[in-house]
């Protein structure tokens, strides 16, 4: 395969392994609002609070990662998301510099794709379980 091809197919490896970490960052922010509204329903109503989750809409990765990481006890979690954050650094900053500069790749995107995509589902199931126990109220 020629260069320009395999730039081509890791570019769109790049871009395809971008758009699983904007469904993370997403993920969280919803997770956030949700726990928001959940401590607003519980707290009595002579304490304020006036935290919405919103604050974070547009907030980093490490940003959410740390509010999450308020919200949620699930440290296996937590530690994924912030192992996962260093390589999306890398991926959104230097991979396709690198693969320009070295005419090579010299990172496997799918296994940065799989392991992004199951803690992608995990941040998902973690929001499923808020989702019930707010309907369970």
């Amino acid at each position: 395969m020629d260069n320009n091809n395999e730039y081509k197919l890791y570019s769109k490896d790049v871009s395809d392994l971008l758009l699983i970490y904007q469904m993370i960052e997403g993920s969280l922010k919803l997770y956030i609002e949700y726990s928001c509204k959940l401590i607003k329903v519980l707290l009595p109503q002579n304490v304020a609070f006036n935290y919405t989750g919103k604050e974070h809409e547009n907030s980093a990765l490490g940003s959410l990662i740390k509010a999450f990481s308020k919200y949620s006890d699930n440290d296996v979690l937590i530690k994924d998301l912030a192992a996962l954050q260093q390589k999306r650094n890398f991926v959104a900053h230097r991979a396709l510099v690198d693969f320009m500069a070295k005419g090579e790749s010299t990172n496997d995107m799918s296994t940065l794709k799989a392991k992004a995509w199951i803690t992608f589902s995990q941040v998902q199931a973690e929001l499923a379980d808020l989702d019930k126990r707010i309907r369970g109220i």
